[in-house]
């Protein structure tokens, strides 16, 4: 089901729930990426306030950067394709990537995981 929508409100983006009832059934949200888990709670949110069950939150690529914790640290299930640090050591193993780029990623991947 599209269950909710994202619209621009001034600087701030909201995700918004439509005209739909969950009347209890389960919902999957599916992204394409996770950060920090900030999104993913609203959308959690819209869903939940019009009746739906959260399965469990599935992205593409978890950029390892917190979600995964925050988002099962409040009981739900987090499911992702790829990590982001699974694609970078794929880059480097193919030689689509250097060492120091490999390496220069990861500091970031860590520095922001810090950060929040």
């Amino acid at each position: 089901d599209d269950v909710f929508r994202k619209v621009q409100v001034g600087n701030v983006r909201k995700i918004i729930p439509r005209e739909v009832s969950g009347n209890g059934r389960r919902l999957r949200i599916v992204d394409d990426t996770a950060t920090g888990g900030g999104s993913k709670f609203e959308a959690i949110e819209a869903a939940e306030s019009i009746g739906f069950e959260i399965s469990d939150i599935t992205v593409l690529i978890d950029r390892s950067q917190g979600a995964k914790e925050v988002i099962e640290d409040r009981g739900y299930e987090f499911r992702s394709a790829f990590t982001l640090t699974q694609l970078l050591q794929f880059g480097l193993r193919t030689g689509r990537i250097s060492q120091d780029q490999f390496d220069s990623a990861q500091d970031y991947i860590l520095s922001q995981k810090e950060a929040t």
